[in-house]
């Protein structure tokens, strides 16, 4: 296959039309670079505020938890919630606004951190068939709380891994043997353990 080329090609035109032809072209170059100088400038300068932006933004979230810590020490000194926010915005210099969205965003933090640790803790226990008045009491959480956190992991896990893996965390946590349900479902003792080792990896990562 032929290459193209590029053939120049003479077009004789009026000496009149050749001049404003050429001052329009120039014009015509000028303006478009300077358009694009232009444009390139205004990315850089959006892409600049942008890092700044993200700067800020990760610079403020950090102030999180100094936030938090400082907001629990005021209520336990008595002073009101009002006064603690009031306080708080004008030692880290940020609006009050912003100062209730940092505490509120590492209080659901710590909150997340415990009720996960809290699962965690409960499945390890259960899987070593404890009973749940003992789970409760270790957790200092009800009965009710126990319950309602491993049915919650039962479904979870059994929607993310096989039926037999299913099957076999629901009869541990009916505190059956783990030679009675390899007996029960028909597989091996080692099937069984897998199957707790998977839902104790499930609880750890998942939850």
């Amino acid at each position: 296959m032929c290459e193209p080329r590029h053939i120049p090609v003479t077009i004789m035109v009026p000496e009149a039309v050749a001049d404003e032809v050429r001052a329009h072209g120039l014009a015509i170059a000028e303006t478009a670079s300077r358009e694009a100088e232009a444009r390139l400038r205004q990315i850089e300068a959006n892409k600049l505020e942008r890092q700044e932006l993200v700067q800020k933004r990760s610079a403020i979230l950090r102030l999180a938890p100094q936030a938090y810590r400082r907001y629990r020490q005021l209520l336990r000194s008595g002073v009101s919630r009002s006064m603690a926010l009031s306080a708080i915005g004008a030692e880290l210099e940020l609006p009050v606004t912003l100062t209730v969205t940092l505490i509120r965003l590492r209080k659901k933090a710590v909150h997340d951190y415990i009720v996960r640790r809290r699962t965690q803790t409960i499945i390890r226990l259960k899987l070593r068939k404890r009973s749940y008045p003992f789970i409760a009491g270790y957790c200092g959480v009800t009965t009710q709380t126990v319950r309602r956190t491993l049915r919650t992991f039962e479904q979870q896990f059994s929607s993310q891994t096989t039926q037999l893996n299913g099957e076999i965390i629901r009869l541990r946590f009916k505190k059956l043997k783990q030679a009675d349900i390899a007996q029960k479902l028909g597989c091996s003792k080692q099937t069984v353990i897998r199957a707790q080792k998977a839902a104790r990896w499930f609880a750890r990562v998942k939850t």
